[in-house]
C-alpha cells in the first residue's frame, strides 16, 4: 500500500493565483515506513524541540531539496530533522464553474467542487476566487475553501507545515511549526533584541566627536508703499512701464530675525545590526557642560522622527533649538537611548545608551532666489560661480532685459530653473560645509520650513490700457507655471492662447515664505513671450564635394535654393515679408557668425575660433536680379583642415536674426554642408628593362642600379652621376592623376622641380644601414617629415599625403643629401633629376664593401608631384631603392701554384691571378681575348699592394681565411716583387697611355702585368708536403680600393 506525506510551506502563499503549486514526497513503495519513522518522531518531539533551543531562534527553514529542517537558535545552534527529498509535486486548479482539481506532476489524483457563497451568478476567475480562503485541515488533509470541504483530500498521515508570522509592518517576528495536532511557535526576539548604539561621527570639535546641527537664522520683510511705480524699460525706443499692483505687494522693506530648528538625521551603529528599534522608544538626554555640570540642556533635543535601518546604520532624526546650543568654552552634549521590552511580565526593561557627542550649532541664513542656468543674465551673484540671482527689485526687471522666453503656445515651469542661494557659518568656528552663497535645488528648502510661492506684478507699457501680466494664466502661475493667454476687447484673460500675444512681457514675482507665510526672500522675472523660443533649424543645406586644389573654393546658395526653408520656417508667405522681419546675423565686416551646437545639444553656441570654418556672406545677385546668395568660401589651409574631419565633411551653422527683436523671433539656423575630395595617384610608366628585383632579372621589378659613367677612349671615371628620369618612359615619370582637380594634372607635374608645379625626386626618410669593416654606417637625411599647411609635421607616406596637406618647400621632400655617418655621400639635384655620387674615404669604402653582382649600397629615392601651391598629391609606388654599383671587380683565380725548392724562389703573376670585369659584366682578359685590357687603364688602376702579412694558411691543420701563416711558421717568406725582382710593399702604376680602345692588345696586357709585379715564395726550411695559402691583395683605382684574396698551392718540395 502507498503511502503519502505533504509538506506545506506557507500553503497560503503558495495559492496566490487560480492555480497554487505546493511540494509532497514522491510514492515510495520500499522505505516509506521508514519517512513516516522520522515525519512520527517529530511530531512527538516537536515540545522536545522548543524545550531544546528555547523559545527565541534565528530562523527555522525547510529545505525540499536536502528534505531537512533545520532550526538555528539564538547562539548560532543549529537542530537538523531530515525528512525527505526529492518529493513530487502537487498543484491545486480551480476552473470557472468552480471545479477544483488536485494534479500530481501534472496529473489529476482528485476533484472536487467549490461552492462560492453568496454568489448570484457562476463566477470568473480570479475575481471571485480568493486563494486566500482555501485552507487544509490538518487532522484529515481535507481542502477546505471558505470553511467548506471541497472534496479533494491531499494524500497522507497529516501535513506538516511551517507558517511565518508577521508584524503589522509586514516584518517575519518568529515561525510556527505544526504537524497533526502538535505545534510549536518561536520567536526572533533574542535575534532582534538591541545590545549597543554607536554614534557615526562626521565631525570633531578639538577631538570630541560632535553633531552638527543646522538651524535657519533669518530675517522676513513687510510690505510697504514705494515712492516710485514707473520706470522705462530697457529697450533702444524707451517705453514709459507703470506698476499697478499695490507697492505693499512687491516693496519689502525691513526686516524681524527669527529662527527655525529643522530635523536633522543623525547616523548610529546598532548592535546586532539586525536589531528592530521603534521610534517611540528612543530619546536623546542632554545637558549643557563647562567642566562639570548636571543642568539639562536648554537646546532642548528631541527625537523628532526615525528612518528604516540600513545595513545597520540607524538614522535617528534629531531636533534642536539652534540658537541655544552652547558654544565658547561650554558644551550641549548628548546621547541616543533606547527602551528595550522585556521578553515576559517576570523581566524588567533595560535601556540602551549611545556614546555622548557634542552638539554644534551652524547657522544658515537665506540671501537670494537664483537661477540654476548659467546662461540667464540677471543680477549677478556675489560668486562669480554661481548663475545669475533674480532682480530683487520691480525697478531692477523692469529696467532690464526679459530674463526668459515663452513660445506663445506653450508653457514655462519656473520651479525647474529656481535655485536658492544661502550662507552657512559654524558656530563660533568654521566647518567643511560653511560657505557663502551655497545653493538649495529647488524642494531643499522645506526642511527649514520655507516654501516658494509665485504671483504676477500687474503693470501697463507705454500706451497700453492692459497689463502685459494680463497675457498669463493667473492661475497655474500659482503653481510656478507661466502659460501665455489671449486677453478680450475688455482686458479680460481667455483661458486660450493666440499670436496676440506675441511680444508682452509678463512681470513675475517670486518670494520665498516661512512656516507662518512672512515674505524671506523675493524676486522678479521679467518674461517675454515669444512666436518661437527653441531654435528654429533648417534642413542641412549639403553643398555636395569639392575637389581640394590651390584655389579657394566658393560654394554659392541662392535665394531660390534656401527660399521654400526660411519662409516655411518664419511661417511668412513671401520674401519681403520675410525681409521685414529677419536679417543675416553678421559681424561688423560682413562676414557671418558661425555657430555650433552647445555640449547637451540642446541649443546653439558661438562658434569657437577653432570650430569657425571658412567665411560665409551675403552678397547681390550677379545676374542682377533681387535675390541674394550666401557664399561660402574655403581656403585651400580649411578645404585640408575639412578632410582631417570625420567622413572629409564639415557642416557649419549660419543664422537669420529678427531685426525686431531677438526674442519676439527665435532666430533661423542653416546648417551648411561641404565635403572635400583629395586626388591620388601612382607613379608610371617603369621602363622595364631598368628595373631590377631582388632575383637580378631585368624585369618591372622594385629596384634600379646607378653606375659610373661607361668607358671611352681617353675617358674616366671621376664623376659618378646619374640621371635618374632615364628609368621611365619618355624620359620622366609621369603620375595618373584623378580627373576633375584643377591643380593636380599631367601638364602641371611635367615640370621638373618646377615653381607652379611640377615633381622633383628627394631622398626618403627611411635609409639603409650598413656595416662595413665592422663598423656600423647609418645612412640618413636631414628630414624626415613635412609640414602641413594646417599645423603638424608628417611622414610622407601615401595615407599622410592624402589625409594632409603636405608642403613640398620644407621637410622631407627638400632631402637632397644623403649621409653616412654624418659625411655626405651623394646629392640629388632637383634642378635636373640627377644623383651625385661622392667621392670622399667613406662614401669609398660603402661603394667597395659589395661586388656590383651582390651590392647591398642603396639609397631610397622619393618622387613627389605637387600643385601649383605647392601641397604633394599623395602617391603609391612612390619611393625605390636606387643600388650604387662598384665599377669593378677582381675575383682571384683557380690554378696558381708555388713549387717548393725552386731555384731562387717560386712566383706568380699577380695580374694573372685575377679576372677583372667591370659593372657591366666586361672582362678585361678573356683567354686569349685581350681587347678590354685598355681598362685597366679607364678605370683608373693605379696601386697593387699584396697583404703578406694577412695571408693563411692549411699548413699542419690550418684553415683559410683564420690560420695565418706567420702562426705556423718563419720558414716560409712571401715577397711582393716588381718587375725587376725587388722586393717591395705596394706597386704603382700609371697607365693612362694605354687608355684607348685600340690598346686593348696582348702587349698592352703584357706591360700590365709586369707593371704589377709578382708574388714571391721562398721556404727556408725542411721539405714540405702540399698545402694551401690565401693571400689578401688590393687594388687601388679611381673609386677606392677593392679588396679581394687569391687562394695559391704550394706544390710539394721538388723531388719530394
Amino acid at each position: 500500500m502507498n503511502k503519502k506525506f505533504l509538506s506545506v510551506v506557507v500553503f497560503g502563499a503558495l495559492l496566490a493565483s487560480s492555480a497554487g503549486t505546493f511540494t509532497s514526497c514522491k510514492d515510495y513503495d520500499d522505505d516509506i515506513d521508514a519517512v513516516n519513522g522520522r515525519i512520527d518522531e517529530l511530531a512527538k518531539s516537536l515540545s522536545d524541540l522548543q524545550a531544546k533551543v528555547g523559545s527565541f531562534v534565528k530562523s527555522v527553514t525547510y529545505d525540499p531539496a536536502t528534505g531537512k529542517l533545520t532550526v538555528v537558535d539564538g547562539e548560532n545552534n543549529s537542530v537538523s530533522y531530515t525528512i525527505g527529498q526529492n518529493l513530487p509535486t502537487y498543484s491545486i486548479s480551480v476552473d470557472k464553474e468552480g471545479k477544483i482539481s488536485l494534479l500530481k506532476d501534472g496529473e489529476v489524483v482528485s476533484s472536487g467542487t467549490i461552492t462560492f457563497p453568496d454568489a448570484p451568478t457562476t463566477p470568473t476567475i480570479p475575481d471571485a476566487f480568493d486563494p486566500s480562503k482555501l485552507t487544509v485541515d490538518a487532522a484529515t488533509g481535507k481542502v477546505m475553501y471558505d470553511g467548506k470541504e471541497t472534496g479533494v483530500t491531499i494524500p497522507g498521515d497529516g501535513v506538516l507545515s511551517i507558517e511565518d508570522k508577521k508584524n503589522a509592518e509586514g516584518v517575519v517576528i518568529g515561525y510556527t511549526i505544526k504537524y497533526k495536532d502538535q505545534a510549536v511557535t518561536f520567536a526572533l526576539n533574542d535575534v532582534l533584541t538591541l545590545k549597543g548604539l554607536v554614534f557615526k561621527s562626521d565631525l570633531f570639535v578639538d577631538g570630541i566627536e560632535a553633531i552638527e546641527y543646522p538651524y535657519l537664522d533669518y530675517t522676513y520683510k513687510a510690505g510697504s508703499t514705494a515712492a516710485t511705480t514707473q520706470w522705462e524699460d530697457e529697450q533702444a525706443e524707451k517705453v514709459l512701464c507703470k506698476v499697478i499692483t499695490d507697492s505693499k505687494e512687491w516693496n519689502y522693506t525691513g526686516g524681524t530675525g527669527a529662527q527655525y530648528n529643522p530635523i536633522e538625521y543623525i547616523n548610529y551603529h546598532l548592535n546586532p545590526s539586525s536589531a528592530k528599534v521603534s521610534k517611540e522608544d528612543l530619546s536623546f538626554v542632554s545637558r549643557d557642560v563647562e567642566v562639570i555640570s548636571s543642568r539639562a540642556s536648554v537646546a532642548l533635543p528631541e527625537v523628532a522622527d526615525m528612518k528604516p535601518a540600513d545595513e545597520g546604520i540607524l538614522p535617528v532624526g534629531l531636533r534642536a533649538i539652534g540658537k541655544d546650543i552652547k558654544q565658547g568654552g561650554e558644551g550641549s552634549i548628548l546621547a541616543l537611548q533606547a527602551i528595550v521590552k522585556a521578553k515576559s511580565d517576570a523581566q524588567a526593561d533595560t535601556t540602551v545608551t549611545s556614546d555622548y557627542a557634542l552638539l554644534y550649532a551652524s547657522k544658515v541664513t537665506p540671501q537670494a532666489i537664483a537661477f540654476n542656468d548659467a546662461t540667464l543674465a540677471a543680477e549677478d551673484c556675489q560668486e562669480s560661480a554661481n548663475p545669475d540671482e533674480l532682480f530683487k527689485t520691480v525697478e531692477g526687471a523692469i529696467t532690464h532685459a526679459p530674463t526668459l522666453t515663452v513660445a506663445y503656445n506653450s508653457s514655462i515651469d519656473l520651479k525647474e530653473l529656481l535655485t536658492i542661494h544661502y550662507n552657512r557659518e559654524g558656530q563660533p568656528e568654521a566647518t567643511k560645509n560653511d560657505g557663502t552663497h551655497k545653493v538649495w535645488a529647488y524642494g531643499d528648502e522645506a526642511k527649514y520650513g520655507l516654501k516658494y510661492d509665485f504671483a504676477f506684478i500687474q503693470y501697463t507699457s507705454g500706451q497700453n490700457v492692459t497689463s502685459d501680466s494680463k497675457y498669463a494664466d493667473a492661475n497655474t502661475i500659482k503653481e510656478g507655471v507661466l502659460t501665455p493667454r489671449i486677453v478680450n476687447s475688455d482686458g479680460e484673460t481667455l483661458n486660450e492662447q493666440g499670436v496676440s500675444s506675441v511680444g508682452k512681457r509678463p512681470l513675475v514675482r517670486v518670494r520665498v515664505t516661512d512656516a507662518d507665510g512672512r515674505v524671506v526672500l523675493a524676486g522678479f522675472i521679467k518674461i517675454e513671450i515669444a512666436k518661437q523660443v527653441n531654435d528654429i533649424v533648417t534642413d542641412i543645406f549639403n553643398k555636395g564635394t569639392h575637389n581640394f586644389g590651390c584655389d579657394e573654393a566658393d560654394a554659392i546658395l541662392t535665394w531660390s535654393e534656401i527660399s521654400y526653408q526660411l519662409l516655411e520656417k518664419a511661417a511668412v508667405q513671401s520674401k519681403d515679408e520675410f525681409d521685414a522681419l529677419y536679417e543675416f546675423d553678421v559681424d561688423d565686416s560682413g562676414v557671418a557668425k558661425q555657430f555650433a551646437k552647445s555640449a547637451d545639444g540642446k541649443t546653439f553656441v558661438p562658434a569657437a575660433i577653432a570650430q569657425v570654418i571658412g567665411v560665409v556672406k551675403e552678397k547681390a545677385d550677379e545676374t542682377g536680379t533681387t535675390n541674394t546668395v550666401l557664399h561660402w568660401t574655403l581656403t585651400n589651409e580649411e578645404q585640408s583642415d575639412i578632410y582631417e574631419m570625420a567622413g572629409h565633411t564639415a557642416t557649419i551653422y549660419v543664422r537669420y536674426v529678427s531685426k525686431l527683436n531677438t526674442t519676439s523671433h527665435a532666430p533661423i539656423y542653416m546648417p551648411l554642408k561641404i565635403t572635400v575630395a583629395k586626388p591620388q595617384g601612382t607613379v608610371v610608366t617603369k621602363l622595364t628593362n631598368y628595373w631590377y628585383n631582388d632575383g637580378d632579372v631585368a624585369k618591372d621589378g622594385q629596384n634600379t642600379r646607378l653606375n659610373v659613367p661607361y668607358p671611352k677612349d681617353n675617358g674616366n671615371t671621376n664623376d659618378y652621376i646619374v640621371d635618374l628620369n632615364q628609368v621611365w618612359e619618355k624620359g620622366m615619370p609621369t603620375f595618373t592623376p584623378p580627373a576633375n582637380f584643377a591643380s593636380y594634372t599631367d601638364v602641371i607635374f611635367a615640370n621638373q622641380n618646377g615653381a607652379a608645379g611640377g615633381y622633383k625626386y628627394y631622398f626618403d626618410a627611411d635609409q639603409n644601414v650598413l656595416t662595413v669593416d665592422g663598423t656600423r654606417y647609418t645612412l640618413s637625411v636631414e628630414n624626415a617629415t613635412a609640414p602641413c599647411i594646417t599645423g603638424g609635421s608628417y611622414k610622407a607616406t601615401a595615407q599622410n599625403m592624402i589625409d594632409h596637406a603636405l608642403k613640398v618647400d620644407a621637410g622631407v621632400f627638400t632631402n637632397t643629401k644623403l649621409y653616412a655617418n654624418g659625411t655626405v655621400i651623394a646629392t640629388i639635384d632637383q634642378n635636373t633629376g640627377k644623383i651625385t655620387y661622392e667621392n670622399n674615404d667613406i662614401s669609398k669604402k660603402l661603394l667597395n664593401a659589395y661586388s656590383h653582382s651582390a651590392a647591398k649600397h642603396f639609397a631610397k629615392i622619393g618622387i613627389c608631384a605637387y600643385s601649383p601651391c605647392g601641397i604633394a598629391m599623395s602617391l603609391t609606388n612612390n619611393t625605390y631603392n636606387a643600388y650604387f654599383l662598384r665599377p669593378i671587380d677582381a675575383v682571384g683565380t683557380d690554378g696558381g701554384e708555388f713549387v717548393d725548392a725552386h731555384a731562387n724562389g717560386s712566383t706568380l703573376d699577380i695580374a694573372k691571378l685575377f679576372n677583372f670585369q667591370d659593372w657591366r659584366n666586361v672582362k678585361f682578359v678573356d683567354g686569349t681575348d685581350y681587347s678590354n685590357s685598355w681598362l685597366y687603364a679607364f678605370y683608373g688602376l693605379n696601386k697593387v699592394e699584396v697583404k703578406i702579412g694577412a695571408a693563411t694558411t692549411t699548413l699542419s691543420g690550418g684553415k683559410l681565411g683564420e690560420t695565418l701563416l706567420s702562426s705556423k711558421t718563419d720558414k716560409i717568406e712571401l715577397t711582393q716583387i716588381d718587375k725587376d725582382g725587388n722586393a717591395v710593399t705596394s706597386a704603382t702604376l700609371n697607365l693612362s697611355s694605354y687608355n684607348t680602345e685600340a690598346s686593348g692588345t696582348q702587349a698592352t696586357y703584357d706591360a700590365i702585368v709586369a707593371a704589377m709585379g709578382k708574388i714571391k715564395y721562398v721556404n727556408n726550411g725542411n721539405n714540405v708536403q702540399t698545402f694551401e695559402l690565401r693571400i689578401p691583395v688590393e687594388f687601388t683605382y679611381t673609386w677606392g680600393t677593392v679588396k679581394t684574396t687569391v687562394d695559391c698551392t704550394v706544390k710539394s718540395t721538388m723531388g719530394n
